[in-house]
């Protein structure tokens, strides 16, 4: 099937006109993500030299768009040629890199180790007493350490494989809210945006999470699947993702309120039915994980969270922008009685609360800077132990300003041609649908969240793959745009060409 005619296909199944309450969701949306951009656009004036990037990001988004739009290839092939592609290049990070698990990286990685070998005794820690699901990630790499065996390359390139598939999902849901032409074109941008190659060789609980998750919303979108399949298949896939990195509640969110925008919108109770099962399916999933764990001995706790008020603490600190504080941690953490610990948690996320309208939209607006405004690191990748502390080798130092600054534009571009892309929505009233609506509910609640909870750059791995997903939206226009002008710079040459044929007539 041409590109072309998927296009009319698509675009038969969006309804055209933009109702009121969709329209509310867009333009709430779009202004976050256009307050994101400024404050990307401020950061970027205050770094020197960094505009200079842009010789390098512009060319590689139109080589993308262009590639997106000449390669005469099937979906299936395409598919498989941006999984080998996203892969090869992930992984040949991973094995040249090098990198040495470091905080909570080595943890999961010595205590899955010691899983293996038959040794539990890492589960009676306060760590794992406290954040029992902590021990979803261990138990995964346990896994993987029984069938490849104790070394880090096996499970690095087990991640590599995960992000390869979170790059095909990024292709065949944005293929879903526009046509081929843009999805491919998303898919081939993000492959080629550096922030994930920063995490490439980490052993982060992320990469098989995210994969899990948006693998969620893509069954859940699949109209030739059986109700109960999709519903079913939705809610155990999340609940996978969940035992990994506990972000299921988000996806459960978005999942209600998307649930409620849809029957307001298409009066289909149907919608409630599949949400409902999805979610008690999740919900049971997730507590069968939780008694094998329990019964195992390997987590006496389960996967629960026995003090959810720390991410609280943490990112209610005015002082650190809502960044990990070791003055929490000494004053609060560490108290041995839970109960006390517990009510001087709750005490001091009150008195933070409470610090006046003005101050919280100013400490907000930090933290916002702080989670999607400000440089990425390789720290995590990259760096390596000296004195104790985490620095840069030497080999590193000359080129990483030049990685974190194309990486910086690289963003800042995203996030324009995303903005255009929702404008462009609002401006011409066109609707969006289902699958669209839902991942802009997933953004917004995961952008939410984060201005209550402890905030780390790293942490935006999951927003951005939903941000490429919504970019097509953006490349959509501006080619659409394009078509128009160079429509109309031919049929400006065709009509100069007409009046000097009808003149020569005219003259004999």
């Amino acid at each position: 099937m041409s590109i072309q005619k998927d296009k009319i296909q698509i675009s038969e199944i969006i309804p055209q006109k933009l109702d009121m309450l969709t329209k509310l969701v867009l333009m709430i949306f779009t202004a976050y993500i256009m307050f994101l951009t400024l404050l990307n656009i401020g950061y970027v004036f205050h770094l020197k030299g960094t505009f200079k990037y842009i010789i390098i990001v512009v060319p590689v988004f139109v080589a993308c768009i262009f590639i997106a739009n000449k390669l005469r290839i099937s979906k299936k092939a395409f598919l498989i040629c941006i999984f080998i592609l996203a892969f090869c290049t992930k992984a040949l990070i991973a094995i040249t890199a090098g990198t040495r698990p470091v905080s909570d990286f080595k943890t999961f990685y010595d205590c899955a180790v010691a899983l293996q070998s038959g040794n539990k005794s890492w589960s009676k820690w306060t760590y794992f007493s406290d954040w029992a699901y902590q021990t979803g990630p261990i138990t995964y790499y346990a896994i993987l350490i029984k069938i490849f065996g104790t070394g880090l390359l096996p499970l690095k390139l087990c991640n590599c494989a995960f992000m390869a598939g979170t790059n095909t999902l990024i292709y065949l849901i944005a293929r879903k809210i526009t046509n081929e032409y843009a999805a491919r074109s998303v898919a081939l941008l993000y492959v080629f945006y550096p922030a994930p190659y920063f995490l490439a060789s980490v052993l982060t609980n992320q990469h098989f999470a995210a994969f899990m998750f948006y693998a969620t919303i893509y069954v859940l979108m699949i109209s030739k699947f059986n109700f109960w399949v999709r519903a079913l298949l939705g809610g155990i896939i999340a609940a996978l993702g969940n035992a990994v990195r506990p972000l299921g509640t988000v996806i459960i969110a978005a999942a209600i309120v998307w649930c409620i925008i849809e029957l307001i919108r298409t009066k289909k109770v149907v919608t409630i039915g599949l949400v409902l099962i999805m979610m008690v399916t999740y919900s049971t999933a997730l507590w069968g994980i939780s008694s094998y764990l329990i019964h195992e001995d390997i987590s006496p706790y389960g996967l629960s969270n026995n003090f959810p008020l720390w991410k609280f603490v943490v990112g209610l600190n005015e002082k650190t922008s809502g960044q990990y504080s070791l003055e929490d941690q000494s004053n609060i953490f560490y108290i041995d009685d839970k109960h006390m610990r517990d009510t001087i948690a709750k005490a001091t996320i009150k008195e933070r609360i409470n610090i006046g309208p003005k101050r919280m939209l100013k400490f907000m607006v930090k933290k916002q800077e702080v989670m999607w405004g400000s440089m990425d690191t390789l720290r995590w990748g990259f760096y390596i132990y000296k004195n104790k502390q985490l620095v840069p080798p030497e080999d590193l130092k000359i080129i990483e300003n030049r990685l974190l600054k194309t990486e910086k534009v690289y963003y800042l571009f995203a996030l324009l041609v995303l903005a255009l892309g929702t404008i462009s929505l609002i401006r011409q009233k066109k609707n969006i649908n289902s699958v669209a609506l839902y991942v802009i509910l997933l953004l917004m609640g995961y952008f939410f969240v984060h201005m209550l909870i402890e905030v780390q750059v790293r942490y935006r791995y999951f927003a951005l793959i939903s941000v490429f997903i919504l970019l097509a939206y953006g490349v959509q226009y501006l080619v659409d745009k394009y078509a128009v002008l160079k429509n109309k710079k031919y049929t400006f040459k065709a009509s100069k060409l007409l009046l000097v044929q009808l003149e020569r007539i005219k003259n004999g």
